[in-house]
């Protein structure tokens, strides 16, 4: 097996475990986000060496530094960001851009979805809307805690956003994006 078939396999199945994680329990494991880090980390150095550390480390530090934000400010789950810094880790910065935008194109799908179905479309875009306006100027926290809203109470919309994840995955892996 190559190196960017086993990177593709890796990434595959990396995701759809994750998935499957936070559908059954909304939590996404540190063994499992660790592993998919470590692997990818461990698979770009053998095939690449310097070149494949510095990839992965690209790759995370991407993805750190668009995740950590809509951890802190959007209330994203940890888990979530922290298989996003995996994925970055085995496919690296630029086709690790590619699963990123195929991922907020299936969660923007998938949350209309979930509000749609749940008959909340209307509350999750006014949240979206303030969110958006926080993020933007970088100075409305008020902003921010209105988008947050309910997200603590039991009755809040929840999506497992690990989902989106694995379908943009998976989308971007079908468009070409990850060689």
């Amino acid at each position: 097996m190559n190196h960017s078939a086993l990177l593709r396999a890796l990434l595959v199945l990396f995701v759809l475990v994750c998935g499957i994680y936070d559908l059954r329990s909304r939590r996404i494991p540190n063994w499992l986000t660790m592993s998919g880090l470590t692997l990818g980390i461990v698979a770009n150095c053998y095939f690449s060496k310097t070149d494949g550390l510095l990839h992965s480390f690209y790759g995370l530090g991407l993805a750190l530094l668009i995740y950590f934000p809509l951890w802190l400010f959007a209330g994203l789950g940890a888990g979530d960001v922290k298989a996003m810094v995996a994925i970055g880790a085995i496919v690296g910065p630029q086709q690790w851009l590619y699963v990123f935008l195929c991922t907020c194109i299936a969660g923007g799908i998938v949350a209309v979805g979930v509000s749609f179905a749940k008959r909340r479309l209307q509350e999750t875009t006014t949240k979206a809307y303030f969110l958006l306006i926080g993020l933007l100027t970088l100075r409305s926290f008020r902003n921010l805690h209105l988008a947050r809203g309910n997200t603590t109470r039991a009755e809040s919309l929840k999506v497992p956003y690990a989902v989106s994840i694995a379908l943009g995955s998976i989308a971007a892996l079908s468009l070409g994006a990850i060689r």
